[in-house]
């Protein structure tokens, strides 16, 4: 202890750099080898070492430290909310490997010492889950506090009739920028009807909020849009056509929005484009990124890249239902000049026979192939000349191709940047053919691993 003791010095102004590094340098020994110091020996260098030179947390790690002795990580805790004066970032991540089951209440004696560090912008705690209450309370005293990500247990009380709950919101939450949470309920209804209610909730109530919710969960903010009567600052707004179009919305409230998302249901009925609000989403000036759910209709697909396809940086259609039309890349690529990005899920792909340069900006491709696809040219779909990451599943192609795409590897013509190749190809019922395009996979696997040795690839062969 006196050989790490010795290098603190308690005296003089302190050191950002150095006193964040000290502190993570100590964590890593004790997580290491505990043995070399006892309990009380362990606080008395976390006192020393934390003062207002800490600005970060990942108190996960102090929890593993000596986790049948939980009074410890509190201990630690109390010092940091005491002594760690300009903190400003505080997580407890959970990691499945290390802390074994999945995330259980945070007790009260531990929101209410986060709550004391009042210089904190960014909390992100998913090891326990809160209960809104908890959390209201947690951040009422938190004036600084932008960025925020927990879980909730549904089953908190939301009581979205309580005509003072937009204050009291306002109050705990009214500066975030960033709210982030997804919930732990086993049951999904009650998990979406808890999301679905809160999400609309906040985005109404607390209006410097740029983003909100779970990122990867679908709720329909039309209602938000018919009820917005002061300007929104959210980045994201996600709309279900069907409603969209029978409800009087305001979309001059959110001028803000970057990124849209569009789900049609398997019952809409694709009346004509001119008889529809589709024009109306040209309100979005700042739009770049647009993800489309289950768009079952070419002509709308056509005409929504055509009308915004310049802006978008990011493009992804995404089929949870069978979709027996294949999506146009070459009319992609004329009406998206400046797409970086393009996701396609479960569906089939045309490529046309437009030779013409495109995709000139695009870095990466993901596409999740229907498993009924007919085969494709995989050397004319690596073609765009800066892509970087390639993820390609139910790919099927000859065995002629693979070895087309191998060649022009090797010239220099194709994938001259790429860091991700991640390619699973699909194959008939024949050990023979399998065995063969295994072989020209292998080939490939090995060019690109010489031609880019930095690169992360994985092709595997399955059979359908």
């Amino acid at each position: 202890m006196e050989h790490f003791l010795e290098r603190l010095s308690l005296n003089d102004q302190p050191q950002i750099d150095n006193r964040h590094l000290e502190l993570e340098e100590f964590i890593q020994i004790l997580s290491e080898s505990p043995e070399k110091y006892s309990m009380s020996e362990a606080l008395k260098i976390f006192k020393n070492i934390i003062d207002a030179g800490v600005i970060e947390s990942k108190f996960d790690e102090i929890m593993r430290l000596y986790p049948s002795r939980p009074e410890f990580a509190l201990k630690v805790l109390q010092l940091i909310s005491s002594q760690a004066t300009t903190i400003s970032r505080f997580y407890i991540h959970q990691d499945v490997e290390k802390d074994g089951p999945p995330c259980s209440k945070i007790e009260q004696e531990i929101w209410s010492e986060i709550g004391k560090m009042k210089r904190l912008k960014s909390i992100e705690i998913d090891k326990f889950y809160f209960n809104l209450e908890d959390l209201m309370q947690m951040c009422l005293e938190l004036r600084h506090l932008t960025k925020l990500n927990v879980k909730f247990n549904p089953e908190s009380q939301f009581l979205a009739e309580d005509p003072n709950l937009p204050k009291k919101f306002r109050r705990s939450f009214g500066q975030l920028k960033q709210f982030r949470f997804s919930t732990i309920c086993s049951k999904i209804k009650d998990a979406d009807s808890f999301q679905r209610e809160l999400t609309l909730f906040c985005a109404k109530h607390l209006l410097n909020l740029v983003e909100i919710g779970e990122s990867k969960r679908f709720i329909d903010m039309t209602p938000l849009c018919a009820e917005m009567v002061k300007t929104s600052q959210l980045h994201c707004l996600m709309l279900q056509m069907d409603n969209f179009e029978a409800t009087q919305c305001r979309l001059d409230m959110f001028p803000l929005v970057q990124n849209l998302r569009i789900r049609w249901s398997p019952t809409y009925r694709y009346p004509p484009i001119s008889g529809t609000k589709l024009r109306l989403l040209q309100k979005f000036s700042k739009l770049r990124n647009l993800f489309l759910f289950d768009l079952q209709s070419a002509e709308y697909l056509k005409f929504i890249l055509a009308t915004y396809g310049k802006k978008l940086n990011i493009l992804s259609l995404n089929y949870e239902v069978d979709y027996a039309n294949s999506i146009n890349l070459s009319e992609i690529k004329s009406c998206c000049p400046n797409m970086d990005m393009l996701y396609l899920y479960n569906t089939n792909i045309f490529l046309g026979e437009d030779r013409s340069k495109g995709f000139t900006k695009l870095t990466e491709l993901s596409i999740d192939f229907r498993t009924d696809s007919s085969e494709v040219c995989l050397s004319k779909l690596l073609m765009p000349p800066v892509l970087d990451s390639v993820f390609l599943t139910n790919l099927r192609v000859p065995r002629k191709e693979l070895q087309i795409t191998t060649n022009l590897l090797s010239e220099g013509k194709i994938l001259k940047k790429i860091y991700n190749f991640d390619v699973q190809i699909l194959v008939k019922e024949n050990e023979r053919l399998k065995k063969a395009i295994e072989k020209e996979c292998e080939i490939l696997k090995s060019t690109t691993c010489d031609l880019h040795p930095d690169a992360i690839v994985n092709i595997e062969v399955y059979k359908s």
